[in-house]
């Protein structure tokens, strides 16, 4: 890997050229059940039907232009970053939830020109970019940006330490380069497999989830909206995301790492028909849950409910009213589904 890659957008211009399951063992499930609500009591977990509320008036962007965001998850398509995370907005100053969608992000191929001569010197950038018209074109590249830079390599021998390279940039919109490629004039290329999500996280030094500053966001419209997040924004230049530092986040007065809520699914099959079909569904709720706490899953306070169906034609057992009543009082919500 080419050392300074995350630094290269960053880098001075020469001149430029352009160019176109299993149980576990010795435990049933009902047994593991029955363990985990010990610590619920009666907080059993109201499921009815609720509205997700999405908050798409315009008083909802950053006043001030920059958006303060704890990213912990991110989505890659066709180009396009899907950060999913935590922002400051709700009542009180609650944290919300939150999907940054960055686009702009370009591919960097670097093409290191071939030796030649007894004495190895390099063949000049501008026959290499000469070379690369032709080349791109044949695989499908017709917009690109290039221009000469000099970086570090600390691999492979035949690969020098330092030499000169013909970077080239484009957009995600077009087909990726080979993933071994060499020419006339040049002997390799590095940087033609980089996912968007990959250079993103090296250009923008983000090492795991953090908090973010984000200038020029844009509120989406509902229409436009591409996740179920409370918030949704888009930037157009990932230059226009940076690690907010540890100054920032107190100057803003948000906690280190944001308060979640996290739910555990848990499915049951059975096969009918030679097809596998869901006869029950058990889900656990911890809301406020703090990413680095300590506490054991089964000690925590959750909220609970499991959801059992019968296959068609087939009853349910003829006590299970009364096991599931007992359950209940127990603080693990059973209902009963129509269907899957």
């Amino acid at each position: 890997m080419l050392e300074g890659l995350d630094e290269l957008e960053e880098a001075e211009p020469a001149p430029a050229l352009y160019g176109e399951d299993e149980e576990a063992q010795g435990q049933s499930w009902m047994d593991v059940q029955l363990a985990m609500t010990d610590a619920v009591g009666e907080n059993a977990m109201d499921c009815a039907p609720q509205d997700v509320a999405m908050d798409c008036s315009p008083h909802t962007a950053p006043a001030d232009g920059e958006l303060m965001f704890f990213w912990l998850d991110m989505l890659e398509k066709n180009g396009t970053l899907y950060v999913i995370g935590k922002t400051p907005g709700g009542a009180g100053g609650e944290l919300e939830s939150c999907c940054v969608k960055v686009t702009g992000i370009e591919r960097n191929v670097f093409l290191l020109p071939r030796a030649q001569g007894a004495e190895g010197e390099r063949v000049a950038v501008q026959q290499v970019h000469q070379e690369f018209e032709g080349l791109a074109l044949r695989h499908g590249v017709r917009r690109f940006m290039c221009k000469a830079v000099t970086r570090h390599y600390a691999f492979e021998a035949e690969v020098p330490a330092t030499a000169e390279y013909l970077k080239v940039a484009y957009g995600f919109d077009q087909p990726a380069l080979p993933a071994v490629l060499s020419g006339t004039t040049f002997e390799r290329a590095f940087g033609t497999t980089y996912s968007a999500q990959e250079l993103f996280l090296l250009k923008r030094r983000v090492m795991g989830p953090c908090w973010l500053t984000v200038r020029g966001a844009r509120m989406m419209d509902a229409h436009s909206r591409q996740s179920w997040c409370r918030r949704e924004f888009s930037v157009g230049d990932p230059k226009a995301v940076r690690v907010a530092d540890d100054d920032a986040v107190e100057r803003a007065r948000l906690p280190r790492t944001p308060a979640l809520t996290t739910l555990s699914l848990s499915l049951r099959t059975a096969t009918n028909r030679g097809a596998a079909e869901i006869v029950a569904a058990s889900v656990l709720v911890h809301r406020g849950a703090a990413l680095d706490d300590p506490t054991p899953a089964a000690q925590r306070v959750g909220e609970q409910l499991t959801l059992v169906r019968a296959l068609a034609g087939q009853p349910l057992p003829a006590d299970f009213a009364r096991a599931a009543a007992q359950q209940s009082r127990r603080g693990l919500r059973v209902e009963v589904a129509a269907s899957e």
